[in-house]
C-alpha cells in the first residue's frame, strides 16, 4: 500500500484530515467491482462481523469516521464518511439494508448468499471458526465526500463471463451428472476413472451420501462441484472443481463450507483428501482452506477391479 499516495489523495480533500482508514472492500478479486459500485452511487453501505473486530482488537466504526477506498491495485479512488452505524444479527438484516448495500440484484436473498460466502471464508481462513447466522453484523452506512474523475476501463473477457450474480450452492442430484462430469473433464488436475465416475458410480455415491455433495450454479449454469462423504468415522472430499472463468469469487470456499457443514451434521470429526503433487493450484487452495499436509504418512491403495483412468 502506497501510504504517500494515499496521504496526497486525502490532502486534496482536506489537508487537516489525519484520522482515517484505507482499505479495499471484500477480497482482492472483488475489490474493483465493489469500488465501482460506490463510485456510481449504488453502494452506500458495507458490513462486517462484530466477531472480527473483537478478535482483531480493532475499534468499532463510528458515525463521522472517514475511509479511503482503494481498488485492487491499492490505489485510492474515493473518500467516504460514515453517516450511521448499527449492530444487527445476520438473520435480521432487512430488504431495505440489502438495497442500500447495493450489490448484485440488491435483493436480500443475494445479500445473504454473498455474505454467507464472504463471512464463511473470513471466519475459516482468518480465525479458524465457523460462521453462524446468529452472529452480529456491524452495518455502516456512508456517503462519498470526495472522488477524482476517472475513466472506467472496458471489462475484460473474463470479467464479462463472470456475472454479478452470486453463485447458488445446492445439493448435488443424480440429474446433475452430465454437467458435473463436463466440469470435471474441463478442469486441469483432476483424476477420474470410467467406473467410479460413471453415471452409475456417481449415482451410487450420492445415494450413500445424499446431503454432503454440492454444486454451484450461476443463473442456472454449472460453475462448481464437490463430492464429499464418510464411512461413519472419517470424512473424505473428492473432485472439487470451479470453472476456470469463475474462480477467485469465493465459490470454491463456499462449496467446501457446505460440504464440511454437511459432514459436521453427521457428527464427523475429521476430513481427509488427496491432491496430485503436480496440481499446485489445487494444493494451494486446500492449504488456504486449513487442510494440513501430513508428511508422516505413505499413501497406499489397491484396485479391486480394473479401472480406466482419465487424468485431466
Amino acid at each position: 500500500m502506497e501510504q504517500n499516495r494515499i496521504k496526497e489523495f486525502v490532502k486534496k480533500y482536506d489537508p487537516s484530515l489525519t484520522r482515517y482508514e484505507a482499505y479495499y472492500y471484500g477480497y482482492l478479486e472483488i475489490a474493483d467491482e465493489l469500488c465501482s459500485l460506490v463510485l456510481r452511487g449504488e453502494k452506500k453501505a458495507t458490513t462486517g462481523l462484530l466477531k472480527s473486530y473483537l478478535l482483531e482488537g480493532e475499534e468499532l466504526p463510528r458515525e463521522g469516521d472517514y475511509s479511503v477506498i482503494l481498488d485492487s491495485r491499492e490505489q485510492p479512488r474515493c473518500i467516504t464518511r460514515i453517516s450511521r452505524v448499527t449492530q444487527v444479527r445476520f438473520s435480521d438484516i432487512t430488504e431495505e439494508y440489502a438495497r442500500t448495500e447495493g450489490e448484485g440484484d440488491k435483493s436480500l436473498a443475494y445479500w445473504k448468499e454473498a455474505h454467507r460466502q464472504a463471512f464463511g471464508r473470513e471466519c475459516r481462513e482468518e480465525y479458524g471458526i465457523e460462521f453462524t447466522e446468529d452472529m452480529i453484523c456491524v452495518c455502516e452506512e456512508f456517503e462519498v465526500v470526495y472522488a477524482e474523475p476517472f475513466i472506467e476501463e472496458e471489462p475484460s473477457m473474463e470479467e464479462e463471463l463472470s456475472t454479478e450474480k452470486a453463485a447458488v450452492i445446492d445439493t448435488m442430484k443424480p440429474e446433475d451428472y452430465e454437467e458435473v462430469r463436463k466440469l470435471w473433464v474441463d478442469t486441469p488436475g483432476m483424476g477420474l476413472n470410467e467406473t467410479d465416475d460413471s453415471e452409475e458410480g456417481i449415482t451410487a455415491y450420492l445415494k450413500r451420501n445424499p446431503s454432503t455433495c454440492f454444486v454451484a450454479r450461476k443463473e442456472g449454469r454449472m460453475v462448481g462441484a464437490i463430492l464429499s462423504g464418510h464411512d461413519g468415522r472419517r470424512g473424505f472430499i473428492y473432485h472439487t472443481a470451479v470453472k476456470q472463468t469463475e474462480r477467485k469469487q469465493g465459490i470454491g470456499s463456499a462449496l467446501v463450507d457446505a460440504a464440511l457443514t454437511g459432514l459436521k451434521r453427521e457428527e464427523i470429526k475429521k476430513v481427509a483428501l488427496v491432491v496430485f503433487r503436480k496440481n499446485q493450484t489445487g494444493d494451494a487452495f486446500w492449504e488456504k482452506q486449513g487442510f494440513a499436509l501430513r508428511e508422516d504418512l505413505n499413501y497406499r491403495n489397491k484396485a479391486l477391479a480394473e479401472l480406466v483412468r482419465i487424468d485431466t
